[in-house]
């Protein structure tokens, strides 16, 4: 997208000889991120939505790894114990979110030497991702958990009190039901990232969501939690498609949720999820007309931006 190149033009002559690179080229070739926009604190963010199917481990991944294109320390948490997103970035380890809440079981606490014992670090050519993988023996104990634990809420932010200022972002994608897991991780989290698709089960998926939302925000008085985006996946240029994604856009005009972006279906985002790549590392003749890696790193982009904008703010 032209925001990027004209940006990194203005910022970075040096850099950015030819002003015809192509957005991958580009991204590629600015290696001094951190002068150019610090990240000074950690920001969290969520993929959620109560529907399943919707795209939200696909979006947890490449946002992700979007961020860490441009350098940034990037975290990703997988709390759904269908360990999908730990499977896309082959990331399967003996210890990981499960080996966690036993510990925390058995000690009412975490450090941070128990908790880095269990990342993963997924090295790509062109970015670097830490994970903390999940597995499906997680889903028992977090039943266990409820019953079980004080504030059962509160077990993830304490988890990453002991590890976040290692990073710049965290993200943490969410099993696709309202449990302790998705409490956990909306109790935690800055901003709401809503996968969605254009059909009718999901558009009361994203409605059940906002629901869940500002049930989280009065009972735990998380009175700045918001959704931040919603991406509408598999987009086809169907008179159906059409009337759905009016209706989820109506949706977001209610409820004050300025970001929607459109990821219009593509093979080559299953063959990217195939070959266990993030979009931004397979074929790069896909910079130009992969129209979901654009609208991902557009998005990253302006949360970088708005994040150190606010930074600035406060510091002032």
């Amino acid at each position: 997208p032209a925001i990027f190149l004209d940006y990194f033009i203005k910022n970075s002559q040096k850099i950015l000889e030819n002003d015809n690179l192509s957005l991958k080229e580009a991204l590629f070739q600015i290696k001094n991120y951190q002068d150019i926009y610090p990240t000074l604190s950690t920001k969290i963010y969520t993929t959620a939505n109560i529907k399943g199917g919707v795209g939200k481990t696909i979006l947890s991944v490449n946002i992700a790894h979007s961020f860490a294109i441009f350098k940034k320390k990037v975290l990703l948490i997988d709390l759904d114990p269908q360990a999908n997103s730990t499977d896309y970035l082959e990331a399967r380890n003996e210890k990981n979110i499960n080996t966690l809440i036993e510990y925390y079981f058995k000690h009412k606490n975490f450090s941070k030497e128990v908790v880095k014992e269990v990342i993963v670090t997924k090295k790509f050519e062109n970015a670097t991702i830490d994970i903390i993988p999940a597995e499906i023996m997680f889903a028992r104990n977090l039943e266990y958990a409820r019953v079980t634990i004080d504030n059962p809420h509160k077990i993830l932010k304490k988890l990453l009190d002991t590890i976040k200022q290692d990073y710049e972002f965290i993200i943490i994608d969410t099993p696709p039901s309202p449990g302790l897991a998705q409490q956990m991780a909306l109790y935690t989290t800055d901003k709401i990232i809503v996968p969605t698709l254009p059909d009718e089960f999901s558009i009361d998926g994203l409605l059940d969501l906002i629901k869940e939302t500002n049930y989280i925000k009065e009972e735990f008085d998380k009175e700045n939690l918001e959704v931040s985006a919603i991406f509408i996946n598999k987009v086809k240029p169907t008179n159906i498609v059409k009337a759905n994604m009016e209706i989820i856009k109506e949706i977001a005009n209610q409820t004050q949720i300025k970001n929607i972006y459109e990821i219009p279906e593509s093979s080559r985002i299953i063959e990217a999820v195939n070959l266990k790549l993030p979009l931004l590392e397979y074929k790069p003749e896909l910079d130009v007309n992969l129209k979901a890696s654009e609208n991902i790193l557009q998005f990253v982009f302006n949360e970088i931006i708005k994040s150190c904008t606010v930074q600035d703010k406060e510091q002032k």
